[in-house]
């Protein structure tokens, strides 16, 4: 008879006390909420190349290309018109000057709203995404100048022999 009273205890499964338990998930979820760091996320617009597409130059202005090249950018605005150059510094690329000769640029081709932009492959991705933003819009002292809203990325030419 004791064995079947000790069977009988052993079967009987205990009763959990999980009031601690739901205390705590009732003050840590509310916190958890509070101090979480929900992400932004922030999406660039771009124009990528056609496959089998031709290049087809405006009739207005000629292509715009920057190149970002390891020490310097280089600005062509056409066949036949010598780039313009602008050196690395110490502190990094001329994104302020780049952004003004866009202006200029901008100045005497106002219908023109695309660039393309070359990078060779050891450029610093961020660098890529200052020259996209520098190209896109000026800020000035009187406000927000549009460039060139729509831009295009592909992948720089290799340098021609003689050439800086």
């Amino acid at each position: 008879m004791l064995r079947t009273r000790m069977r009988r205890r052993s079967h009987a499964a205990p009763e959990l006390d999980i009031t601690a338990f739901m205390n705590l998930m009732v003050a840590l979820v509310p916190f958890l909420l509070i101090t979480a760091v929900f992400s932004h996320i922030s999406v660039l617009e771009l124009a990528l190349p056609q496959v089998g597409a031709t290049a087809v130059e405006d009739t207005d202005a000629a292509v715009l290309e920057i190149i970002l090249r390891r020490e310097l950018i280089e600005i062509r605005s056409g066949r036949g018109v010598s780039p313009q150059l602008l050196a690395k510094t110490g502190q990094g690329y001329d994104f302020a000057g780049m952004g003004r000769m866009l202006a200029q640029y901008k100045a005497s081709h106002p219908q023109k709203r695309d660039v393309i932009i070359l990078a060779e492959s050891d450029v610093v991705y961020d660098d890529i995404v200052h020259a996209m933003d520098f190209s896109r819009a000026l800020v000035t002292r009187s406000g927000q100048l549009e460039l060139f809203p729509e831009v295009t990325v592909g992948e720089a030419p290799p340098r021609a022999e003689g050439g800086r």
